[in-house]
């Protein structure tokens, strides 16, 4: 399969930010590391968000070393890695234990309320662990600092400058096989450079999507990166505001194993740069 990668200049788009008071720095930068997305190892804070009128399903998760991970399957598999700074991630620990997170005893959840969001809320600090359910109705003051707090971190985190878009189309001349286009735009108000650890720039994948009457499948049925290896290599590109890099395979529509693969799939593709992420999930059915 090939692959190309192209700068296209774009219009900048504006991130506006959220209304709540920020535990983070207004100067402080947000970075990525995809090559990390599933090595949390030393959890600081964990948080569940579910409900909602449209079913929301979010998760966030941060270390001890401020690695961050928010993955937003409302948004069918999103998911942003991101480097807390040490003092961002001081002030998360601040934000715990000056609102007596281990005092709190919950749940705070009130029935009468209709597709209300639900945060379960944990946090492990000095050999405790406390887990806080709530509805964010109702809440003590000091609960309801730290719900705001975290979902100030979330929207932060979301809002890291770049943009990650993926794109499928059918090759006119063989059905059979797909053209998967990420591009990824700068859409911050300065320039990013994104820092590459080795030579593996980007990623696609396809999986079936998991249903009820399914099992679950282990991890992707193809990926583009799985039987290719790459070099550790030290490299960065800058995109100016507005700017954009490409990249685009061709995938015929077999597992790694050479196998057609059938019925509803999602394809997705990942940048492995700091910052990065992966981008929403697009599904198809074969």
């Amino acid at each position: 399969m090939k692959y190309s990668a192209l700068s296209i200049p774009l219009i900048a788009l504006v991130v506006s930010s959220c209304d709540f008071p920020s535990i983070l720095s207004e100067d402080s930068q947000l970075t990525s590391d995809s090559t990390r997305f599933d090595s949390i190892a030393d959890t600081l804070l964990t948080v569940d968000i579910t409900g909602g009128f449209p079913g929301v399903l979010q998760q966030l998760t941060v270390d001890r070393s401020g690695l961050a991970i928010f993955t937003d399957n409302s948004r069918s598999g999103a998911r942003w890695l991101v480097e807390l700074s040490p003092a961002e991630l001081q002030n998360l620990v601040k934000l715990m234990l000056d609102n007596n997170f281990f005092g709190l005893q919950g749940p705070y959840v009130d029935p009468r309320v209709a597709d209300a969001f639900f945060y379960k809320v944990t946090f492990i600090h000095d050999n405790q662990r406390q887990t806080v359910l709530t509805d964010h109705f109702g809440d003590p003051e000091p609960l309801k600092r730290i719900v705001d707090g975290i979902v100030v971190l979330q929207n932060r985190i979301i809002e890291n400058g770049l943009k990650l878009q993926l794109d499928v189309k059918v090759l006119p001349d063989d059905p059979g096989k797909f053209n998967l286009r990420l591009t990824v735009t700068n859409v911050a108000r300065g320039a990013i450079t994104l820092r590459f650890s080795s030579s593996q720039v980007f990623d696609f994948y396809a999986r079936r999507r998991i249903t009820e009457s399914a099992a679950p499948t282990q991890g992707p049925d193809w990926s583009w990166a799985r039987d290719k290896v790459f070099a550790a290599s030290l490299t960065s590109v800058t995109l100016q505001v507005g700017e954009s890099l490409v990249y685009q395979v061709t995938w015929d529509g077999r597992d790694n194993a050479g196998n057609a693969v059938s019925g509803d799939v999602l394809l997705g593709a990942t940048l492995n740069s700091v910052p990065g992420g992966s981008a929403e999930e697009q599904g198809i059915k074969l």
